[in-house]
C-alpha cells in the first residue's frame, strides 16, 4: 500500500521537486518528542501533519512547556517507514518563538533503537547560535539514506547567542511542520525521476546529481566515480584518475594500487606510508636546520644595528643664519683666532693663526 501512495506522489511531483516523505498518508512509522506536549492538541504528530500554518492558535505546531519545565535539552524525532534518500528538510518553527530554536541539531538514525546523540557522524547538521536566529522557515540539507530524523536542541552551560529573544536557560519544541524531501532509497533528482547508478553501494547515491558518495558496489573500483577500467603499470597507483609512481616500496615490490601506501614496509632509510622521506637526510636537516635559521637571525639583527649607526652619523649639519653687511663690515679689521688641532704620532700640537 505505501508503495502505490509514493508511485502516486511521485506523478504529482515530478515537475515541482522532490516527495514529502511525511505525510497524511502514513509514510511515518512513529512520531515523538522528548516533553509531554503543552496542551494536548500540541502532541509530537502535529509537526508531520501537513499543515504549514505557523501559528500556535490553529493547533497544528508540536510544542513543549517551556515555561513550566524549564529544559536544558529536548528532542523530536520521526522514523519513516523505510529507508528513503532524503535530500533535505523543510522546518517550519513557531513564528513568534523561532529565536527560541537557536542552536538546534538534526541527526539521522536507522532504528528505534539507536542513539544518534552518541555518533558524532550521525549530525549532518547544527545551527550555531553566535551566528544569530534561525530562519522562520529553515532549509537543512541532508543527502543521506536514512530512516529514522531527530531534531535536538541544548543549552549547556555556559551557553551564549547572539540571536535576539533566544532563550539562554531553557529550549522547547516548537516545531509547526517539517517536510522531509527525497525519494525512494535507490532514486534521485528533483521528481525522483532517475535511479542511483547499479555500481553505487546498494544502489545509493547523491540525492542531487546521482554520483556514488556512499561507496561502490565493486570493492575493486579505483575512482570516486567507481569506474573500473584505468589501469596503471607495475609500480604505479590511481590517484585523481590519473597514474602516480610508487614510492621505494621494500624489496621493490610495487605500492598498492589503490592507496600508493607501501603495505610491507620501505628500502633503506626511507620512512613514510609512501617511502619517499629519507631517514638521514631528514635526521641531518634537523641538525642543519636550527643553526642555520640561527645565523640568519644574528646577521639580520648585526644588520639593523649598523644602518642605525649610520642613519644616526650622516645627521644633516644646519648652516648658520647668513651675517648683515653692518655686522661683517664691523668685523673686516676685527683679528679672530682659530684653534687647529694636530695629532700625529700620538703627540697633540695646538698652534695659533690671527685671521685679519
Amino acid at each position: 500500500m505505501s508503495m502505490k501512495i509514493f508511485v502516486l506522489l511521485l506523478v504529482v511531483t515530478e515537475v515541482c521537486g522532490f516527495v514529502n516523505l511525511v505525510n497524511p498518508q502514513s509514510f511515518k512509522r512513529w512520531v515523538t518528542m522528548g516533553a509531554k506536549p503543552q496542551y494536548p492538541n500540541w502532541e509530537a504528530i502535529k509537526a508531520v501533519d501537513g499543515n504549514t500554518n505557523q501559528s500556535y492558535e490553529f493547533d497544528s505546531c508540536a510544542i513543549t512547556d517551556i515555561d513550566v519545565n524549564c529544559n536544558t535539552s529536548i528532542w523530536w524525532m520521526v522514523l519513516l517507514e523505510s529507508k528513503f534518500n532524503i535530500a533535505y528538510l523543510e522546518i517550519y518553527f513557531r513564528s513568534d518563538t523561532f529565536s527560541r530554536s537557536t542552536g538546534f541539531s538534526i541527526y539521522t538514525y536507522d532504528t528505534e533503537n539507536s542513539y544518534p546523540l552518541r555518533d558524532p557522524k550521525r549530525l549532518v547538521y547544527h545551527h550555531n547560535p553566535l551566528f544569530g536566529c534561525p530562519a522562520p522557515i529553515q532549509n537543512v540539507t541532508i543527502n543521506y539514506v536514512t530512516q529514522g530524523l531527530l531534531f535536538t536542541n541544548e543549552r549547556p552551560q555556559g551557553y551564549t547567542s547572539n540571536c535576539p529573544g533566544d532563550n539562554l536557560m531553557c529550549t522547547a519544541v516548537e516545531l509547526c511542520e517539517i517536510k522531509v524531501m527525497g525519494c525512494e532509497q535507490s532514486r534521485f533528482s528533483p521528481g525522483c525521476s532517475r535511479s542511483c547508478p547499479s555500481k553505487c553501494k546498494n544502489q545509493h547515491c547523491d540525492a542531487f546529481n546521482g554520483s556514488c558518495k556512499h561507496g561502490c558496489s565493486n570493492p575493486n573500483a579505483l575512482t570516486v566515480d567507481c569506474t573500473e577500467n584505468i589501469e596503471c603499470e607495475y609500480g604505479m597507483y590511481i590517484q585523481n584518475k590519473t597514474c602516480v609512481q610508487c614510492g621505494h616500496c621494500k624489496d621493490g615490490v610495487a605500492c598498492n594500487k589503490s592507496t600508493g601506501r607501501c603495505d610491507n614496509g620501505c628500502e633503506n632509510n626511507l620512512t613514510g606510508n609512501f617511502c619517499i622521506n629519507n631517514e638521514e637526510m631528514a635526521s641531518d636537516l634537523k641538525f642543519y636546520v636550527p643553526i642555520v635559521s640561527l645565523a640568519v637571525f644574528l646577521a639580520i639583527a648585526v644588520g639593523v644595528v649598523i644602518y642605525q649607526r649610520r642613519q644616526i652619523s650622516v645627521t644633516p649639519l644646519q648652516s648658520a643664519p647668513a651675517e648683515s653687511t653692518n655686522q661683517q663690515k664691523q668685523k673686516t679689521n676685527t683679528p679672530h683666532y682659530i684653534n687647529l688641532v694636530f695629532t700625529e704620532e700620538g703627540h697633540e700640537y695646538r698652534s695659533l693663526n690671527i685671521v685679519e
